[in-house]
């Protein structure tokens, strides 16, 4: 089966594979997004989508590679060596549990730390070891 055919055997028929997308488009689907799927196959430094995904509350799938992992942490599904059919699998388990994907949504919303405080603090951490090894 096709992620599609998964999507449109739910009940609920709100959903949309968009592509890319301009960031001004982004931040819209952000707010009215339920549920993101980030199917990264690259160790992306940061994982940035997830980060915004977590700041808007939004249950997440993803794969389970590079900054996407640290990230996301357990605060969503995490696929490790992500594929269709495990991808099919995660995704129609959370379609079908609403009850799972209004728990998924709210431990994202509460367990985002990514704010400039915590961002600076990390920076400041790693500076220091950088810097006493070497005065």
């Amino acid at each position: 089966k096709s992620i599609m055919n998964i999507v449109k055997s739910c009940s609920n028929k709100n959903f949309e594979l968009s592509g890319h997308i301009s960031p001004e488009k982004v931040k819209k689907k952000m707010r009215d997004a339920s549920i993101i799927v980030i199917p990264s196959i690259w160790d992306e430094p940061f994982g940035l989508v997830g980060a915004e995904a977590m700041c808007h509350g939004i249950a997440i799938i993803s794969s389970d590679v590079g900054g996407l992992s640290e990230v996301i942490g357990g605060k969503g599904i995490s696929i490790k060596n992500i594929n269709k059919e495990k991808l099919f699998f995660a995704l129609n388990r959370l379609l079908s549990n609403p009850l799972q994907i209004k728990k998924m949504q709210k431990k994202s919303w509460n367990s985002f730390n990514f704010d400039a405080k915590h961002s600076s603090s990390i920076l400041d951490q790693e500076r220091e070891k950088i810097s006493s090894s070497f005065f």
